[in-house]
């Protein structure tokens, strides 16, 4: 039997052809047959398409993996150009090749010519020239392979007295103490390995043990843990600049902490239970941007709610850009306040999903938006100030987000779609949305979206995937003290492994005043020796 012809039908359509089929000369139980058949075959259309919407999200796992338009779009086999010979291929932009320069942690090594010096004669048969130095010397760069964990064994020669039995050590070299088995060195790296790269401690035990040096998943623990001391303060202090930024970035993703999930399993009634999120923050101020990470059982909204105490309120009201969910929205913080903005690259991810079930609808709402995004980058192209940006954006993307309103009104109401259905509720997101996710084109300075802060949680989010959960809250919130200070002291710049080491290696300095030693003051205090061994020791 040949497979049907596939007939789609509007909602409206359905409601005319059933009222059609009742008005004619078919008995009353067979118009209610007829009328029920036509009411399944929609439903099963309905969930159908709401079902390859399911599969096209599952895609995004197996196969296209970024929300770019021209994905979307049919592959074409491209049209032959005539300017190019058959058989040439395009070549690459870069080579991969980096310059000697961006190798900033190498250890430079100076190698003379083993017979020649300047100012000598020249070899050169004949010649009897003379030789000078050239400033711009040739550049080899040798990268050899080291464990985290390296190790070194000192053999204290021992001599004894074959009278009085005295025995007499060698000294230890300077800089090494009996006491002080792992330097600061490593506890940076392992900090940076587990929260950053995020490779679970079993994963680096196992590592450890095929180089030879041995560091187990509990010594790697218990190594981090003696760092608490020294970054809790240091966050605490960057947590309480955060608050006086002039805008702010909030979103969470889930999390799982063990003890939490036991509680829950405990409960007796659902208000007892509590979710767990990884928060992030990213204040942006006038010099630095902060990024902080919570990890506990509250969503964005309430952790930022926290953060608002600490605020001055004198300061001016700064902006507030989250998605759309109410969780993710200032609980405790009136509104006045703040300038409440929305997310457009969450809204523009419910109309991607929409392809292949609502061509039509999808790509013209992502055409728009492109433009829009198309118009900022050229804001960021040209270095525009944030007023010229904003008044390029009320001219070339205001016209564009008001077609786009009226082009989705005009959609909901010639019923295209069904209001519960997913092409409905990502129409119904964005209205009910409008104000908040216009605001660039009304105040200076508004993102259009948060995804700078989005690629920042990826962060938790791969150590998620990689080891899984969290045993204990306290082990949540230490990983929410590394983070935080790893990624916002590289996003200014600031070699994360330096600057880690050097705080491990001033704990009392760091612990009596840590406002001393942030990312981008923490060099002040130190003297100029130590400045000039900090890339040394990142490689070493």
């Amino acid at each position: 039997m040949n497979a049907p012809k596939s007939i789609t039908l509007k909602p409206t359509e359905v409601e005319s052809l059933c009222e059609k089929i009742s008005s004619n000369t078919l008995s009353p139980e067979e118009a209610d047959l007829l009328i029920g058949v036509v009411n399944t075959n929609a439903w099963l259309q309905h969930v159908l398409m709401e079902g390859k919407l399911t599969i096209k999200r599952l895609q995004k796992l197996f196969g296209v993996t970024t929300e770019k338009l021209q994905n979307f779009k049919d592959k074409v086999e491209p049209l032959p150009n005539p300017n190019k010979a058959e058989g040439e291929e395009k070549k690459p932009k870069n080579h991969g090749r980096l310059p000697e320069s961006a190798y900033t942690g190498a250890e430079d090594t100076d190698v003379p010519h083993p017979e020649l010096t300047p100012g000598g004669e020249c070899p050169e048969v004949a010649c009897g020239g003379k030789l000078y130095e050239i400033k711009k010397a040739p550049m080899i760069i040798r990268i050899e392979g080291h464990p985290i964990a390296s190790a070194k064994r000192y053999k204290l020669q021992s001599l004894r007295c074959n009278i009085c039995d005295v025995i007499f050590t060698a000294p230890l070299p300077e800089g090494v103490h009996s006491t002080e088995k792992y330097d600061a060195g490593v506890k940076s790296l392992l900090l940076i390995n587990k929260y950053f790269t995020a490779v679970p401690f079993f994963r680096q035990d196992t590592l450890q043990s095929f180089l030879g040096v041995p560091l187990p998943a509990s010594t790697q623990w218990d190594l981090i843990k003696s760092a608490v001391p020294v970054m809790k303060p240091v966050y605490l202090t960057l947590f309480k600049l955060a608050a006086d930024g002039v805008g702010f970035y909030i979103d969470d993703t889930h999390v799982k902490i063990l003890t939490q999930m036991q509680a829950n399993k405990k409960a007796t009634c659902k208000k007892e239970k509590k979710g767990c999120h990884t928060t992030g923050i990213l204040s942006v101020g006038e010099e630095h941007a902060i990024y902080l990470f919570i990890t506990d059982t509250l969503a964005a909204g309430k952790s930022f709610d926290k953060l608002w105490t600490h605020r001055d309120q004198a300061l001016p009201k700064p902006f507030v850009i989250c998605d759309g969910l109410a969780s993710g929205i200032p609980q405790a913080v009136e509104t006045t306040l703040y300038l409440l903005c929305h997310c457009l690259s969450h809204a523009r991810r419910k109309f991607y999903d929409l392809q292949g079930n609502y061509t039509d609808l999808a790509e013209t709402v992502l055409g728009l938006i492109g433009t829009i995004y198309a118009n900022d980058k050229e804001t960021k192209t040209r270095a525009m100030s944030a007023e010229e940006r904003l008044l390029y954006h009320k001219t070339h993307s205001a016209p564009v987000m008001d077609k786009l309103k009226a082009y989705l009104e005009q959609y909901r109401l010639n019923h295209l779609a069904e209001p519960n259905g997913s092409a409905g509720t990502a129409i119904k997101y964005m209205l009910e949305r409008w104000e908040q996710l216009n605001r660039f084109t009304e105040f200076e300075g508004i993102p259009l979206d948060t995804n700078i802060l989005e690629q920042a949680l990826k962060i938790p989010i791969r150590n998620r995937k990689n080891a899984m959960f969290y045993k204990t809250e306290f082990g949540a919130e230490v990983a929410g003290y590394a983070q935080s200070l790893i990624f916002t002291a590289a996003q200014n710049d600031i070699n994360p492994h330096d600057y880690l080491t050097t705080l491990l290696k001033h704990e009392d300095e760091v612990i009596a005043n840590p406002s001393n030693w942030l990312p981008w003051n923490y060099k002040d205090r130190l003297v100029p020796n130590e400045l000039a061994t900090l890339c040394h020791e990142s490689v070493n």
